[in-house]
């Protein structure tokens, strides 16, 4: 978390409306940081494990689990999870990606009292498509060992620009 929750924390002095903003807007950052991390340590695990030998997912979750870091490898390189691990790892997963969805949630709030606007909108865009790449894990059926979950390059177009005109849309409606 400090790791991740930093990076949040350093983009408030170019974000927050003011200095006097920032320490409100802290927990919402960090919040983001950490949930933008753990979306890309379960994108990535195969590649992790495979190029890297190493397993980012917490040691702790993964033992409760009784998945060894070899039974990842051996599942990166193409032989899969042995027939009882694999409901322990899906459900291991889809736990670490409510997670990261409820982060998502919390970051929320904060990213509503971004400025300038642009910012905002790019921060809410990452935001969506981030979130969307959990979405993705689930399409493989949470085969992140193997498969690289992402987002299309035209669902990220929709994810920046459709909620952004729907806005505008309503408003003129609104406004008759």
């Amino acid at each position: 978390d400090l790791v991740a929750g930093s990076v949040g924390a350093l983009m408030l002095p170019f974000l927050a409306p003011t200095p006097a903003d920032r320490p409100r807007l802290d927990g919402s950052a960090r919040a983001l940081g950490v949930a933008m991390q753990l979306t890309n340590i379960l994108r990535d695990v195969g590649e992790d494990v495979r190029q890297l030998g190493r397993v980012y997912l917490p040691a702790d979750a993964l033992a409760e689990a009784g998945i060894t870091r070899d039974a990842l490898l051996a599942a990166a390189e193409g032989n899969g999870l042995p027939p009882d691990l694999a409901p322990r790892y899906r459900d291991l997963v889809e736990t670490l990606m409510a997670r990261a969805e409820a982060l998502y949630d919390e970051a929320e709030a904060g990213i509503a009292e971004l400025v300038p606007r642009r910012g905002r909108w790019g921060i809410r865009t990452a935001q969506r498509a981030y979130r969307d790449i959990l979405n993705a894990v689930r399409a493989n059926g949470y085969d992140n060992l193997t498969q690289r979950a992402f987002v299309p390059f035209r669902r990220k177009v929709r994810l920046a620009v459709l909620p952004g005109y729907r806005l505008r849309r309503w408003r003129l409606a609104s406004a008759r």
